[in-house]
């Protein structure tokens, strides 16, 4: 499988996993080309980000356990939301289309992470208080694994 790079070239798969080919590229949507599929891969990420999350608002800890619990986090939404606008996004419209349908699918993304969740968490903490703004993120990534695991239908691979 040859995976075609940033500057124009190609990666070829040869079975291993190194850094120079995982730069610039999220490893599970590489992962997911290869294994078991976009949807499970992104199923699991969901999964393992709303534990970190919940880790965070349930165990309150130190600087940094919170460090490495957010790192881990953000790997893998950076991974969901990189599988979800690259390859199956790509693989679920037309070429002529992809763009405009990338441009939806992120500008949705930006109005939600940008306006309504913060506005979301800021009513919340004012009705019942700052201590409360830490489970909004796990119970939000938990809704996000709900529609990852029920929502989501995986598109047919098209042939290379």
């Amino acid at each position: 499988m040859a995976v075609t790079a940033f500057d124009g070239g190609t990666i070829e798969d040869n079975g291993t996993v190194n850094l120079e080919d995982l730069s610039g590229i999220a490893p599970n949507v590489q992962i997911s080309q290869m294994a078991m599929g976009r949807t499970p891969v992104m199923a699991v990420c969901m999964a393992v980000a709303v534990a970190t999350l919940a880790a965070i608002a349930l165990l309150e800890p130190g600087q940094l356990a919170l460090a490495a619990l957010l790192a881990v986090d953000s790997a893998m939404i950076s991974g969901v939301v990189a599988t979800n606008i690259g390859p199956l996004l790509n693989a679920s419209v037309t070429p002529k289309i992809a763009a405009t349908a990338t441009g939806i699918v992120v500008g949705f993304g930006e109005i939600m992470g940008g306006a309504v969740a913060p506005a979301l968490a800021g009513g919340i903490a004012e009705a019942h208080g700052i201590h409360t703004v830490p489970y909004v993120s796990p119970v939000a990534a938990a809704l996000g694994l709900v529609v990852v695991l029920f929502g989501l239908k995986e598109p047919p691979r098209r042939a290379a």
